[in-house]
């Protein structure tokens, strides 16, 4: 690559955040002109930086109401000219033009806009960028010799990497050059995925329910995995582009298991969070919503939850290390605050590491463990409500003492801004929570709620996030007064703590005039307005065994649900008051099948959770013909550090079974589609989201079901809805002891259902026990095999040309059967 001596640079931006400080630092810092269009110009004059128009390089004004401003061959040439090429800077010379060198461009809001229901066609076509998508393009073609910036994110990046390569720092070229070719590939993506989103909507226009024809599949490649379905296919990893979807299987950390996810582990796992999830909603959603608690969103300083008493500069010792130490902590009566990195510090940049970057989705942002992050996100669907702003502060709070230390927030009408450091992993000295894991948590569970709420809008946060790292004690207090004064200064409130969205923890004393109020004591205290479920959280931070839920902290502790899963249908599943006899539930459900399977629970995984796991074959011995015992993937909201001490080392299976860290009670996003290949296309549709729709349900036979009947009827009607068709699942006692799943017909799958029973030693549980089918059944041999089986209790769709034959049939027997008017099939 070129050298990174820039001369001009080119600024035009819809989005001003952090450009004036961007462009101040270009010109006092390196002396570079700043060339400027129409309101850039404007913004930047008036901050006192010396700006040259863009008509005055031209020759040329601004026409047809800005349409036409940078289309030009004094601009485009000064960008596109290759400068090793003489011929190429011989026409530049013969025409007076002088070369661009960086380019600096954030795109019109279209999809912003159009998200508003009370946009015009006018004015949606207004915000068709023209000129930004071309100045992008034609620097990113010329990266050779053109630092393009396509997000305000990248600011502070950028500056970082000039004044390394100014500096002659170790591995600068290298940098630089990744700064010139992750720049060119990401303004190429934002150019195309503009442009896919404008044709998307324009097709809609066309269509006369104002359904897109047209739209394009984003995905990101994560992993090579070892193999597909069998060791002769290839497989891969693919996430989808944007705010990831409820249950994404996107790890919150590397495990430590020698032993990568393979293709079917993924499917397998993907089945069980799918499952425990529905489960775990279903059993605490009522009670959630009745309790309206999660936490409350509160203005104002807040005492320091760290050291116990407001934070004061008399009582903080600052320090600057890379990596190791990080956070706020207590150290002979003083505060110690490290963030990670010092001005002359940074991370390693091996080629090897930026490969693995790569790979792993965090580019164009390196990130450095340990480092206390400066990050912006803007909304993409204009102001939000009061209402809204509750849901994202209350789930920025939600990680404050698990996995960040929260110094600083706000959420203004249109984006946010925070001061945080990801937290040490627990019992992983020296490893960190993951930055682009928990922006993935913060913005997609707060665009989920808000998406839901307007009605299933879509992505509801701009995708660029990540600022930079605090580099010292003046940055940090720089950036803690910003977000402080953010709110008075946009005219909001007349002081932080008056404002309803604004956090703080004033550890450097840093004061913004009324600092003496303190607001809540601690993070107990805090309450949301918003009627929003906040994500699930580690039990152990608030003091709550799991499975012993009150009143106040019921979001953290839905009943236990433990879910098995073997080639994507459940072998095994219960629900129960206490983890552990929920676990022996879903394992006795069927020992055979749940060795080697995936296992789900809901609740954080604690030390005597993990040894009952570990001696399943002790406690509750194997069936007929299971030589062993072991778990290929162990899904929980959390695993303790005691837990996975135990599962290491407590049996030679542990040191290999993955365990993955995921959400279970956030509700599905209706918004996100289902993707399915079939030859020479694909299939594409809204996910299945009906669950317990008991509004819809009627009791169509003489007998009533009794109350322990509908509750393994509930059971039952949604383990069957996530296993393959045709399937029949039969309950008792709130655990599955029979699932026929996947027979080509439902009379076979209740034969199966029956069979594995018995051969489980479920026979005197299938005395008044629960079945469900997923679709109708169309003649009565099938409910005739479950109800000699013992089973008193039937639910299924209906609809059936035969159904009054079923419905005589379970009469004649006094068993209870409902019509839920839903099918289920699972393909």
């Amino acid at each position: 690559m070129s050298d990174v001596k820039i001369r001009r640079a080119l600024i035009a931006v819809y989005d001003k955040t952090g450009i004036a400080e961007f462009a101040r630092t270009l010109v006092e810092e390196f002396g570079i002109e700043i060339i400027s269009t129409g309101g850039t110009a404007k913004h930047l004059k008036e901050a006192g930086i010396p700006v040259t128009l863009v008509e005055e390089v031209t020759g040329f004004p601004e026409m047809l109401d800005g349409r036409v401003k940078t289309l030009h061959p004094k601009i485009h040439a000064a960008i596109l000219a290759d400068r090793d090429n003489p011929e190429h800077m011989r026409q530049l010379k013969e025409h007076g033009i002088e070369p661009i060198d960086m380019v600096v461009v954030n795109l019109y809001p279209f999809e912003k806009t159009v998200a508003d229901p009370n946009c015009t066609f006018e004015q949606a076509i207004e915000m068709i960028d023209i000129g930004g998508p071309c100045l992008l393009r034609a620097a990113a073609k010329n990266h050779k010799h053109v630092v393009v910036v396509h997000s305000t994110s990248l600011y502070g990046w950028v500056i970082a990497r000039m004044r390394m390569y100014r500096d002659g720092a170790d591995d600068s070229q290298i940098l630089w050059d990744d700064v010139r070719s992750s720049g060119a590939f990401c303004a190429f993506w934002t150019t195309a995925d503009y442009d896919a989103k404008v044709a998307k909507w324009l097709s809609a226009q066309d269509a006369s329910d104002h359904q897109p024809t047209v739209d394009m599949l984003r995905l990101w490649s994560s992993d090579r995995l070892r193999y597909g379905e069998n060791p002769h296919q290839r497989s891969e990893l693919f996430y989808m582009y944007g705010d990831p979807t409820t249950g994404s299987l996107i790890p919150e950390y590397e495990d430590e298991s020698p032993r990568p996810m393979s293709h079917n582990n993924y499917l397998d796992a993907d089945a069980a969070l799918r499952l425990c999830g529905e489960l775990t909603r279903s059993r605490s959603a009522k009670k959630l919503a009745a309790s309206g608690h999660v936490g409350e969103a509160q203005g104002g300083l807040v005492k320091d939850a760290r050291t116990g008493s407001a934070g004061s500069a008399a009582s903080t010792k600052l320090c600057f290390v890379q990596g190791g130490e990080q956070g706020a902590r207590t150290e002979g009566g003083s505060t110690k605050l490290c963030f990670g990195a010092s001005d002359k510090q940074e991370p390693d940049y091996s080629p090897t590491i930026r490969n693995e970057v790569l790979k792993r989705r965090k580019l164009p942002h390196w990130q450095m463990p340990g480092a206390c992050y400066w990050v912006t996100f803007a909304s993409a669907i204009g102001d939000l409500t009061d209402d809204e702003r509750d849901i994202v502060l209350s789930a920025i709070r939600h990680w404050d003492g698990t996995k960040i230390d929260l110094y600083a927030a706000v959420v203004m009408k249109e984006h946010v801004h925070m001061l945080f450091a990801p937290k040490e992993l627990r019992g992983r000295p020296g490893e960190f929570y993951d930055l682009s894991g928990l922006l993935q948590n913060i913005k997609g569970f707060s665009g989920r709620e808000i998406s839901q709420r307007r009605g299933g809008i879509g992505q509801v946060w701009v995708k660029e996030s990540f600022d930079r790292w605090i580099r010292n004690e003046e940055d940090f207090s720089e950036k803690w007064r910003y977000i402080a004064e953010n709110p008075v200064k946009e005219g909001l409130a007349p002081t932080p703590q008056e404002y309803r969205w604004w956090y703080g923890v004033d550890v450097l004393g840093i004061g913004i005039g009324a600092a003496e109020v303190a607001g809540p004591a601690n993070k107990a205290e805090l309450r949301s307005t918003a009627p929003a479920q906040v994500p699930a959280q580690s039990h152990a931070r608030e003091g709550i065994e799991p499975g012993s839920c009150d009143s106040d902290k019921a979001e953290l502790c839905p009943t236990p649900v433990c879910v098995f899963v073997k080639h994507t249908n459940s072998c095994g599943a219960a629900i129960a008051a206490d983890p552990i006899e929920a676990y022996r539930k879903a394992y006795l459900g069927d020992p055979n099948a749940a060795m080697g399977g995936i296992l789900a629970v809901n609740f954080e995984v604690t030390h005597d959770f993990a040894t009952a796991v570990m001696e399943s074959l002790q406690r509750w011995g194997k069936a007929a013909g299971a030589g062993a015992f072991f778990v290929e993937v162990w899904i929980a909201p959390g695993f303790a550090d005691g837990a996975v001490e135990v599962i290491r080392t407590a049996k030679k299976w542990g040191q290999a079974v993955r365990l993955m860290p995921e959400r279970m009670t956030e509700a599905a996003d209706p918004t996100a589609m289902q993707y399915r290949s079939i030859a020479g296309g694909m299939l594409v549709q809204t996910p299945d989201l009906i669950g317990l729709n008991e509004d819809q349900w009627k009791v169509v036979t003489q007998r009533q079901p009794t109350e322990t009947e509908m509750d393994d009827l509930r059971l039952a009607w949604l383990i069957c809805k996530h296993t393959k068709s045709n399937a029949i699942t039969v309950c008792k006692d709130g655990m599955l002891i029979g699932n026929g799943a996947g027979q080509m017909s439902r009379v076979m799958s209740c034969r199966i259902a029956t069979w594995l029973a018995k051969e489980n030693k479920h026979a005197e549980a299938l005395r008044g026990a629960a079945a469900a089918s997923d679709a109708f059944f169309p003649f009565r041999d099938g409910p005739d095999i479950l109800m000699d089986a013992g089973v008193t209790a039937i639910i299924q769709p209906g609809g059936s040309k035969r159904d009054e034959d079923t419905i005589a049939a379970c009469n004649e027997r006094g068993v209870a059967m409902i019509f839920t008017g839903t099918r289920h099939f699972k393909h």
